[in-house]
């Protein structure tokens, strides 16, 4: 067995300045299943480190935050999600902002509807005294949860052995202190397979010492139990503090306690020459100074009773439900053509609907959805379902922006920020540096503002809590740019919210109200499309549920930044058939008439010198083997595309799961050039003229099985 140890910054433990990493090996050579980290450190170091030696390879299993002198210290056991055990689904572990409690039951609420675990939860109080927690979340519908928060008042007894009644075991409890007060924080599982257990099967331990939970530790070990839940904490006085959980058959467990990860790394090697251990839960108490690790033969104990599973694996293409547009003259041959690719793409990549429109020289051709826009209750995708567009909402900014340039509102010369600037001074309380001062409205729309991008630190998902003013300030005050504007190509999320502010600055209206006044009404598609909201529960009318993917280090799709700050990025929700009239009026077509002049489409369609001819001002050009124009666009649980090509055949490709495999951008190209090569002119029809679909008739295979049954065979449409 060999051993990595990495020291990434020197300092003392109970300091935030350091990163230990141990690991059994080496973290590029992840060979079998014996293969972990520990990492123990402050946030951001740990977080760099993640990103250098372990891209796409990790996911955390547990953090415990605690508050030392020396500031922060964030201890992570790191496992690797591919190694049979349930990847953790959700928000990304190492990107996890710490939750209000607030905001943690709003959270849980809107889980349950999505089948959306917890497996862990703690509390921290910060050194102002705020509570905060952390929360890990895995995608599962064979199991329904209950959070609780107890004092060890009456009441809160009584809520235990309620959840005992009902069915429902305590699987993880977390101990914090609150106003000088203990508290506990309590996770709960129940099983929706099974009938619930009459009796608790489950052994706890709520604010006992330390000692104490070790001797219990070899009591219940002696008895066939072993640890599913165990953390050390300190009280409101100093004193150290335990709360654990035992359960039977869950395999082989070794709890270590030192005060370096070296030496609990040399006495684990001692305790398991043949490397069947992994590491289950850190905690850290003494202000830092002591390391708790837990140890457990299958790394997480409690996994999903249902593995993940792909949707249509069992499905032929002419089984998935499909919806299409009374009235299309497309050719039988070209229909079972772009079914048959559309349902080996959703096969393959686990796609729970796609819905896909189809024009040539401004004529709607081919409108179609397929599969479910919402698995748990078999809704099944219309034409009419609308989808996050993501990036593609850069172009409605776009057009937003040319349009007061027609009016002589705006320059592209336009100075952004200082004196005599469109925005001034009113944002951050620091003075403008000379390069702030020198963005023009051209390099917001360009991506060459000079930082604040993908490469330079793109500050549009930080910060949470704060409105739209708020993070300007915050960027302008704390976050320089990289490079003098106008030089380098960065895109930059960050920079289309700026142009968002210019928008409201010299419109008077808010973001939304503007486009929807002189952008979506003249395209002929007024208030249905709207900005996605930040909760499951505030979906629009006919907006598709969205479902986690993206690999070994998945986002959650809901509870994200606000609409007010993702609305001018990457926030609209849309049909395919009303991003194709949005296409159809700034196509530079005669057609249709356009919602900008010739002369302006042009501007806003010239190829910026710094991106080497392939990005213009909220479009991109010539690229993936199309020649015209185009954006992907991609948000937390929905993919899109929308592309016009040379010829005037345009596509529209939006769908509500990213894919988990490297190839899945590729294959979304591969099937737009495949859709887009079948299309030809077929006469005169125009299915704009006739937007209503086919009643929806599921094919006999679903129409034999009951909701309860689907929901259990549409289990976890999530990673793998």
């Amino acid at each position: 067995m060999r051993w990595l140890l990495l020291l990434l910054t020197l300092g003392s433990l109970h300091e935030a300045s350091w990163t230990w990493l141990v690991a059994r090996q080496t973290p590029w050579a992840r060979t079998n299943a014996s293969y972990w980290q520990l990492v123990a450190g402050d946030p951001s170091e740990v977080k760099t480190h993640e990103a250098v030696y372990f891209p796409q390879h990790v996911t955390v299993v547990d953090r415990c935050r605690v508050v030392g002198e020396g500031g922060n210290v964030t201890l992570f056991d790191i496992a690797d999600s591919r190694l049979g055990e349930q990847p953790v689904a959700g928000p990304s572990p190492l990107g996890n902002d710490p939750l209000s409690r607030s905001r943690l039951v709003r959270r849980a609420a809107e889980n349950v509807d999505r089948r959306v675990v917890p497996w862990r939860v703690c509390g921290f109080q910060q050194p102002g005294g705020q509570v905060t927690f952390e929360a890990f979340w895995t995608n599962c519908t064979a199991i329904t949860f209950r959070l609780t928060f107890d004092d060890g008042s009456a009441g809160a007894l009584a809520e235990r052995v309620r959840n005992e009644r009902d069915g429902f075991e305590l699987v993880h409890v977390c101990g914090y202190v609150a106003d000088g007060a203990i508290m506990f924080v309590g996770v709960w599982h129940k099983s929706v397979l099974a009938a619930p257990r009459v009796t608790p099967s489950n052994a706890v331990a709520y604010n006992v010492s330390l000692a104490e939970c070790q001797r219990l530790d070899g009591e219940y070990k002696a008895n066939g139990s072993n640890l599913i839940s165990f953390q050390v904490f300190n009280g409101p006085t100093g004193e150290v503090l335990c709360s654990a959980i035992w359960r039977n058959g869950v395999g082989r467990t070794v709890l270590l306690i030192g005060d370096s990860l070296t030496n609990i790394t040399r006495a684990i090697e001692q305790a398991d020459p043949q490397g069947d251990l992994h590491p289950s839960h850190i905690s850290a108490f003494d202000r830092g100074a002591k390391i708790a690790v837990l140890f457990a033969s299958n790394g997480r104990q409690l996994q999903c009773p249902v593995s993940p599973q792909n949707i249509w694996a069992n499905v032929a293409n002419a089984q998935i439900p499909r919806q299409s547009v009374v009235g299309s003259k497309t050719p039988s041959r070209v229909m079972t053509l772009a079914e048959n690719r559309i349902g080996n793409f959703m096969r393959k990549h686990n796609i729970p609907s796609v819905a896909v429109a189809l024009s040539s020289k401004e004529k709607l051709k081919l409108n179609m959805a397929f599969g479910y826009s919402k698995i748990s209750e078999n809704m099944p995708a219309t034409p009419t379902t609308l989808y996050r567009i993501g990036d593609i909402s850069k172009s409605f900014t776009s057009v937003a922006i040319f349009l007061l340039l027609e009016a002589k509102k705006l320059s592209l010369q336009d100075l952004v920020f200082g004196s005599g600037g469109i925005l001034g001074t009113r944002f951050g309380a620091r003075p403008y540096s000379a390069a702030i001062q020198a963005i023009r409205l051209r390099h917001l729309m360009e991506h060459t503002s000079g930082g604040w991008g993908q490469w330079s630190g793109d500050p549009i998902f930080l910060r949470p809590e704060l409105n739209n003013s708020a993070l300007i300030a915050f960027a302008l005050d704390e976050i320089p740019l990289q490079n003098s504007p106008g030089t380098v190509w960065d895109f930059s999320h960050f920079g289309y919210l700026l142009l968002g502010a210019v928008i409201e600055q010299v419109s008077g209206k808010s973001y939304q109200q503007f486009v929807l006044d002189q952008v979506l009404v003249p395209c002929d598609i007024h208030d249905r499309m709207k900005v996605t909201a930040q909760w499951s529960s505030g979906r629009a009318v006919g907006e598709a549920m969205y479902y986690m993917g993206g690999g070994d280090l998945p986002v959650d799709v809901y509870d994200l930044s606000t609409p007010e700050r993702m609305g001018p990025v990457a926030g609209w929700i849309a049909s395919p058939a009303d991003l194709l009239r949005f296409m159809a009026r700034v196509d530079g077509s005669t057609i249709i008439a356009d919602v900008l002049r010739p002369e302006t489409l042009a501007e806003m369609y010239a190829a910026s010198n710094a991106s080497n001819g392939r990005h213009a001002k909220g479009w991109r050009v010539n690229q993936f083997g199309f020649n015209g124009l185009m954006h992907m666009g991609v948000y937390p649980g929905a993919k899109s595309l929308l592309i016009r090509t040379d010829l005037e055949v345009a596509l529209a490709l939006l769908m509500n799961r990213v894919g988990d495999s490297a190839d899945f951008d590729a294959d979304v190209i591969a099937l737009a050039h495949s859709l887009t090569d079948v299309l030809q002119d077929w006469g005169t029809d125009d299915l704009f003229r006739d937007h209503a679909a086919l009643p929806f008739t599921p094919p006999a295979f679903y129409a034999l099985l009951s909701l309860s049954l689907l929901q259990l065979f549409f289990a976890d449409v999530v990673n793998h």
